[in-house]
């Protein structure tokens, strides 16, 4: 079966490509504002590699694909979910072995693992101790959240109080000191994941690509709601407190959640077809993000909770795929 993002997207595959690289570049140049040169090299080297190696196999390949700008969309994705200092050549292998697994597979149509996780899953299993960040936020203890929102900014200080006094006061809420750093990424001393130090540049481009159609909001919605009423649950657990005692907002806007449920796992490639399929699909990736992140010895487990729904897709969309009058099957 075809499964290239022509056959149930409107919009082609190059329009789609550099609609979502566009989206991800503010977050690509906040992380390398964050992380510096270093950054800024990883991130760029990344995609050129991919783009790189594409051409070539696309060339040689069995298949004459278009230049459709996939390969750079998996470089960046691919270099955002890695830690600011892991070593550049780390990505490079990832990136190489993905390509070269997708030509094996058949190309761009027939793979429906998404490349960049494939690619993030080969350096976790090469090289786990180098892809492990010194401080992760999403698998950090409630001793250490309180110490990393401990040192706040001026920016946290001033709209944690406006919003306080002026809105939340009216719902009888109050926003936790910190959490406008965690959104924003200033005052954080350091991140876990390049994606991470552009959270908000993530939301706001989340917000036009779901105002343009251009990702289906089944995806986020049910991931979102899969992921954090367990959390909501029984987040409080592992660390000793009692039933819905967990800590959805932290949870969220930590490592590579937001990345995840908007650009990962809304991959055209890699995602059901039908509209039950993808509720399904963002469910289950969900709950399966939330074990994981609690439970797991990898304390980012989003990756891993997409990578494991893609091997179900082809089921699903032999079992939900929308009934047609002269589908006999």
């Amino acid at each position: 079966m075809d499964r290239t993002p022509q056959s149930f997207d409107s919009l082609t595959s190059l329009r789609l490509h550099l609609t979502l690289i566009a989206s991800l570049s503010p977050v690509a140049l906040f992380a390398c504002l964050s992380g510096g040169w270093y950054v800024a090299f990883v991130i760029v080297s990344t995609m050129s590699i991919a783009w790189l190696a594409d051409a070539v196999f696309r060339f040689w390949g069995p298949r004459r694909e278009p230049e459709d700008s996939s390969a750079l969309l998996w470089g960046l994705t691919l270099a955002l979910v890695m830690p600011p200092l892991v070593p550049f050549w780390i990505p490079w292998a990832g990136i190489l072995f993905s390509i070269l697994a997708k030509g094996l597979l058949g190309g761009s149509g027939a793979s429906w693992l998404n490349p960049a996780l494939t690619a993030w899953a080969f350096c976790q299993a090469g090289w786990p101790a180098a892809m492990r960040p010194a401080v992760s936020l999403s698998g950090a203890s409630d001793s250490q959240i309180t110490s990393m929102l401990a040192t706040r900014s001026s920016l946290d200080q001033g709209a944690t109080d406006w919003l306080n006094g002026n809105i939340f006061s009216w719902l009888n809420l109050q926003v936790p000191a910190g959490y406008v750093d965690l959104v924003t990424g200033v005052g954080l001393q350091s991140h876990s994941w390049n994606a991470e130090a552009g959270t908000f540049f993530l939301l706001a481009a989340t917000v036009f690509l779901l105002v343009r159609g251009t990702i289906p909001w089944q995806i986020p919605l049910f991931f979102f709601l899969g992921f954090a009423v367990p959390v909501g649950i029984f987040g409080g657990l592992p660390a000793g407190q009692g039933l819905f005692s967990g800590d959805v907002l932290f949870q969220i806007f930590s490592g590579t959640f937001l990345l995840g449920i908007f650009f990962l796992a809304t991959d055209t490639s890699s995602r059901p077809l039908s509209s039950r399929g993808l509720t399904l699909y963002a469910l289950g990736a969900g709950v399966l993000a939330f074990v994981l992140r609690t439970w797991g010895v990898h304390v980012e487990g989003v990756g891993y909770a997409i990578l494991f729904m893609n091997f179900l897709v082809p089921w699903m969309d032999l079992v939900l795929r929308k009934k047609v009058l002269n589908d006999l099957r």
